[in-house]
């Protein structure tokens, strides 16, 4: 995937390394606290 993303990929980019951290810093809240046992996929869209 270097050079870019597929033109089916939703938000027509590759994610940044602080989206993915972003993601983490909120399931660290405890405003999460009631999210337990799912995978979260932080893909932009990609199923």
């Amino acid at each position: 995937m270097c050079g870019g993303s597929p033109p089916s990929h939703p938000p027509g980019r590759l994610g940044a390394n602080d989206e993915i951290a972003a993601t983490v810093a909120h399931l660290l809240r405890p405003d999460s606290s009631w999210v337990n046992g799912q995978i979260l996929r932080v893909n932009g869209g990609v199923a």
